[in-house]
């Protein structure tokens, strides 16, 4: 191994992947390591679960902002409100069977 003083000066988060749906929510980062004078990259690392109850309070703020951008996009005028009770839902995750519909008393299927 070779040994020596870093050329670097800063470390800058390039990428953020999150999984909202386990519990507790999975973070995973991949930041640089940089030299802020001439912005040359030096080397990369990768972060899992190593974040403040501050960072991922912010995070969840994030998501429930982006949530609302969505809905105003998507919902009609009016009938978009932000669910902020309650710790963090997990999606609901479906399977074939959303797809198919359910069966009647009487055996019959509906859709």
């Amino acid at each position: 191994m070779i040994q020596g003083s870093p050329k670097f000066d800063g470390i800058a988060v390039a990428k953020i992947e999150i999984d909202f749906l386990k519990n507790p929510v999975h973070i995973e980062v991949q930041a640089a390591f940089i030299n802020t004078k001439t912005g040359d990259t030096h080397g990369w690392t990768r972060g899992g679960n190593v974040f403040s109850d501050r960072t991922r309070t912010l995070l969840l703020q994030l998501r429930d902002s982006m949530e609302q951008d969505l809905a105003d996009r998507h919902f009609s005028t009016g009938g978009s409100s932000l669910n902020t009770s309650g710790p963090p839902r997990a999606e609901h995750v479906g399977g074939i069977s959303e797809f198919l519909g359910t069966t009647t008393e009487d055996g019959a299927h509906s859709v």
